[in-house]
């Protein structure tokens, strides 16, 4: 799973690393990525404008605002929020 990380999330990067995940800085990376860590409204900022146009099957959103880095890791291990039933 490639994770891209917002930029100013650095421990959150290197932690998710440190966990098994291949981590990118988002806007870096000019391939696919799997989830996108970020913080903040997604409303507010263009967060996904380099991103989708190569996005060819979707990714997980995943905001890390008032989220540890295990919640993060979780969110990305199950691959959703919260259970469907």
């Amino acid at each position: 799973m490639v994770v891209a990380v917002q930029q100013g999330l650095n421990h959150i990067k290197s932690q998710l690393r440190q966990m098994g995940f291949e981590t990118v800085t988002y806007g870096m990376y000019p391939y696919p990525v799997d989830a996108l860590v970020y913080h903040g409204s997604l409303k507010q900022r263009s967060v996904l404008q380099a991103t989708v146009p190569h996005q060819s099957k979707g990714m997980l959103l995943v905001c890390a605002d008032n989220k540890t880095v295990a919640e993060i890791a979780e969110v990305l291990n199950r691959r959703l929020y919260t259970p469907l039933f």
